[in-house]
């Protein structure tokens, strides 16, 4: 291989590697990786298709969103909230998200999916549901 077609082929490799992280960061940054599971207040409101969940959060946080997973038995919603970097007093705000079912509740359970992790045991959100 001669020394300009090796140039060549490394120069592309970085390229290529260059663009893959670009992608990569992009969709971390406004995929479905961004928030941290936060327990919501319960009852959840549910009206037909509609969930609407209230959850208390941070005064500095940046945003939030509520993903809503079905299964024949049960409906596991979460709420995933984020906020912005720096220091921000403890003050709680009650926040509201509403997300849409594919098909009405029924007799399916509606489980938070936030309070099936760890962390969360003892979080009285989680004890009242």
């Amino acid at each position: 291989m001669t020394r300009t077609r090796l140039l060549t082929v490394l120069a592309s490799a970085v390229v290529v590697a260059l663009a893959v992280g670009l992608v990569a960061g992009v969709l971390w940054w406004f995929g479905a990786s961004r928030g941290h599971p936060t327990p919501f207040v319960k009852p959840p409101d549910v009206t037909g298709r509609t969930v609407e969940v209230t959850y208390i959060g941070s005064a500095c946080q940046d945003g939030s969103r509520l993903e809503l997973e079905e299964t024949e038995r049960e409906v596991v919603a979460t709420v995933f909230a984020w906020q912005s970097a720096g220091s921000c007093d403890d003050v709680g705000i009650s926040y509201t998200l509403t997300g849409t079912l594919a098909s009405d509740l029924g007799e399916r359970a509606l489980v938070d999916g936030a309070c099936r992790r760890e962390e969360y045991r003892d979080d009285s959100d989680c004890a009242a549901g």
